[in-house]
């Protein structure tokens, strides 16, 4: 299934687009609030847009067939640490060397979510381990 590319910035503002150059039209200095959508999002989206957000206090982070989005940018959308629902469903957070984050390290930067739903969610052998011992109940 192929989807358009569209981003949602602001909750209030709905600004949606799937063209890279409407990222023109934004202020270097977003403050994004409630929720944030990729949909179909490729890397020039990435590229064009996170750097203008100079604070993310989302509580709603949806990430849907899109592109590898780099961790860099996925610790930027989570660092306020407000996080309560994570959907990433065909979409891999990748390492500075392109390779898959495992889901006990993106874990770490929603510790605050009570709803967390990865498909594929890439295991190691130690994921089992490590999300056993942690610190969470369930």
């Amino acid at each position: 299934m192929h989807y358009k590319p569209w981003i949602k910035v602001f909750d209030d503002y709905k600004f949606r687009t799937n063209d890279v150059k409407n990222f023109d039209l934004l202020k270097s200095n977003l403050w994004v609030t409630t929720e944030f959508h990729l949909i179909g999002a490729i890397l020039p989206f990435y590229k064009s847009l996170l750097p203008k957000i100079i604070r993310c206090d989302i509580s709603r982070l949806y990430l849907y067939h899109s592109a590898n989005v780099p961790l860099e940018y996925f610790i930027k959308l989570t660092e306020s640490g407000k996080v309560k629902s994570l959907t990433i469903s065909e979409t891999k957070i990748v390492d500075s060397q392109n390779s898959t984050v495992p889901i006990e390290e993106i874990f770490k930067y929603v510790l605050n979510a009570s709803a967390i739903m990865i498909n594929p969610a890439f295991l190691t052998k130690q994921t089992m381990k490590i999300l056993n011992s942690s610190k969470r109940g369930c």
